[in-house]
């Protein structure tokens, strides 16, 4: 499996949970557990009209859309920007809905975490590390903020740490390495201009001239064919398929 398309499945999968998460809490009209757990770790969220705007996330989700960055605009927007865009001013339903996003990002199962999913929460990072409980100076806070997490982890029964192999990148030396032969001094040479799109666009070259030695058979094979044999295919874009099949079409194979 090549480097790009390592990733495009990563980022697939992870795209379909974020959309089926949402669609879950939505449909459910309940936060995921990891808010419950955000709301024991610290005493910053024990008063009810404080739950009941935690509660206000809900709302924010549906209008959002899993947008991010229309989230951080609402943030840097004040009250009037929230209230015109979710009927809602406070920023903390606004925090929670980013954190939650970005957690099932990551890969997380905000419904079962497991202990290092609240230890590297971005939710938990946004409000529990954040939100300094009333009487208390920012100083003692940040001090014993830590052992917030740490205590509900202590005290509350977690998904087992899942067995899953790391993802790793890997580098520009060992991606030209694995390409075909006569593309590794193209791509040296093209890789100045745009890394990334530059390598994955060589990943998938390389990986069609690998399948298809000789071009008659390509000629012969439907894109749906093409793409099932050559995966990363589905990933490369419109327009990078047609570059695709004029570059390989040229090559003297």
């Amino acid at each position: 499996m090549t480097n790009f398309l390592e990733k495009s499945l990563r980022a697939e999968k992870i795209e379909e949970n974020l959309i089926k998460s949402l669609m879950r809490i939505l449909k459910e009209n309940k936060l995921p557990r990891l808010v419950d757990l955000m709301i024991q770790a610290s005493p910053s969220f024990k008063d009810d009209e404080i739950k009941q705007r935690i509660n206000g996330t809900l709302v924010v989700l549906k209008f959002c859309c899993g947008n991010k960055e229309y989230l951080i605009d609402s943030l840097n927007g004040g009250q009037s920007v929230r209230e015109e865009r979710f009927g809602i001013k406070w920023e903390l339903p606004v925090r929670i809905a980013y954190g939650i996003i970005c957690d099932l990002e990551n890969g997380m199962d905000v419904f079962n975490p497991s202990a290092n999913d609240v230890r590297n929460s971005v939710l938990f990072k946004q409000t529990v590390k954040r939100y300094v409980p009333e009487g208390m100076s920012s100083g003692e806070f940040n001090k014993i903020s830590d052992k917030l997490v740490e205590d509900v982890i202590a005290n509350t029964e977690l998904a087992p740490e899942k067995d899953e192999k790391p993802f790793r990148e890997w580098s520009e030396e060992e991606i030209i390495a694995n390409l075909h032969p006569m593309l590794k001094e193209r791509c040296k040479e093209a890789r100045k201009f745009n890394s990334s799109v530059v390598l994955d666009y060589y990943e998938t070259l390389s990986e069609v001239v690998k399948a298809f030695p000789d071009k008659k058979v390509w000629k012969k094979k439907s894109w749906s064919e093409r793409q099932h044999i050559v995966q990363e295919l589905r990933f490369i874009g419109l327009r990078g398929c047609v570059q695709i099949e004029e570059d390989y079409l040229k090559l003297s194979l």
